[in-house]
């Protein structure tokens, strides 16, 4: 009897490592795998970079980091330094959506120029004498939740359907303004927001 179970283990043991050899993947099957997965991690890297800077980037900021504006498709920008001197005086609701854009953003810088570290409030009232509608305005605080100053001050005004949102950055001393789409409440501004006025 162990004899036949001897014999029983010798035919069975190369069956097992046979079926060991063919479950084992080909080098091309190894190579395709390979190839899937990094594709599947390059697919995976490019929509988190899409969600992070499209309509849900509010979901991946850190906690405490100040609102910022998110836009809803590619948008006009401009850096203050870019803008030409002149154009509108004052805010006017039939200029276009870029003459509005250098106007806003234009306010903001000279508001930063003369002011040296502008808070929300100077902003909003620079934006105002220019024309611009207090209640179509939002701001983001001054100061973050621990009474230090925010590292930066988001301000926007809706015009029709369209937000001009500008950010100004202290440590960098930069404004920056943008034309965006509202979000779903109708906001332009993200999170927390401060009354004007």
């Amino acid at each position: 009897m162990a004899l036949k179970d001897d014999r029983v283990a010798d035919v069975t043991e190369p069956a097992a490592e046979l079926g060991a050899r063919r479950a084992r993947p080909s080098w091309a099957a190894r190579v395709r795998g390979a190839v899937v997965a990094v594709l599947a991690l390059a697919g995976a890297v490019g929509l988190v970079a899409t969600l992070a800077s499209g309509p849900l980037a509010g979901l991946f900021r850190p906690q405490g980091a100040p609102p910022s504006p998110v836009p809803a498709s590619p948008s006009p920008s401009l850096s203050p330094s870019a803008i030409p001197t002149p154009g509108l005086a004052r805010f006017d609701p039939a200029a276009s959506d870029g003459a509005v854009l250098q106007l806003f953003a234009r306010v903001l810088k000279q508001s930063v120029d003369s002011a040296g570290e502008p808070d929300g409030k100077a902003l909003t009232g620079a934006l105002a004498a220019a024309g611009f509608d207090p209640r179509a305005m939002q701001r983001s605080a001054d100061r973050t939740s621990v009474d230090l100053p925010a590292p930066s001050i988001s301000v926007s005004v809706r015009v029709r359907d369209t937000c001009f949102v500008g950010q100004f950055v202290r440590a960098e001393r930069s404004v920056v303004g943008e034309v965006t789409a509202p979000i779903s409440t109708g906001a332009c501004l993200i999170g927390q927001t401060v009354p004007v006025g």
